[in-house]
């Protein structure tokens, strides 16, 4: 199972269920966010997360185990800090192995 932007998923995935879309014209990619079966990537899979956390928490002077407020930081100004944009894969087939069971 594969992760994707948006943006991919749209031009690039076909959708197994796109004939029982009740729309005028079958849409043969996915829908995205605009399928019920799509599920959102959460930001901290990633996996250079976990370093960007360390490094704004060292720049904001957040000392605090959870570095919520770097968290936060981060969440507020994504562009910022270069992170991709939200990602998610189709919840027909379960789960990626990332998110693990």
């Amino acid at each position: 199972m594969s992760i994707y932007t948006e943006e991919e998923a749209r031009f690039d995935v076909l959708c197994p269920f796109a004939r029982t879309f009740a729309v005028k014209t079958a849409e043969p990619t996915c829908r995205a966010g605009g399928c019920p079966l799509w599920r959102w990537l959460p930001r901290t899979c990633d996996e250079g997360w976990k370093q960007l956390l360390k490094q704004v928490a060292a720049e904001i002077g957040d000392k605090s185990p959870a570095k919520a407020k770097a968290a936060a930081e981060i969440a507020t100004y994504p562009e910022k800090y270069g992170q991709l944009p939200d990602r998610g894969y189709c919840g027909a087939g379960g789960k990626p192995e990332v998110l693990g069971r």
